[in-house]
């Protein structure tokens, strides 16, 4: 992936930088898939990402772990939840 690619799914996420790390919008998580040497790894319930200088990603749940990866290992991302009114609708009769 690249940081144009990153960019990009830092903005359809609806990312606000806060303090050098990009906070994903309200209800947002990202899942992360990267591969090296033919193995693969999926890290999922991502909030929070930042990009560091040499080429890192690090990633930060909703748990506060935190993933330490290579932008060029990352090959997809996964967009999850929305802010939209269809998203925050409850279930039952409107009335």
């Amino acid at each position: 992936m690249t940081e144009a690619m990153l960019n990009r799914v830092l903005t359809e996420a609806e990312a606000q930088k806060d303090g050098g790390e990009f906070k994903l919008g309200d209800g947002r998580r990202l899942t992360l898939y990267a591969g090296h040497a033919g193995v693969s790894l999926t890290i999922t319930r991502i909030e929070g990402l930042k990009l560091v200088d040499d080429g890192t990603v690090v990633a930060r749940n909703d748990k506060g772990d935190r993933f330490f990866v290579a932008l060029p290992d990352l090959f997809a991302v996964a967009a999850e939840g929305s802010t939209t009114a269809a998203a925050s609708r409850k279930a039952g009769f409107l009335g």
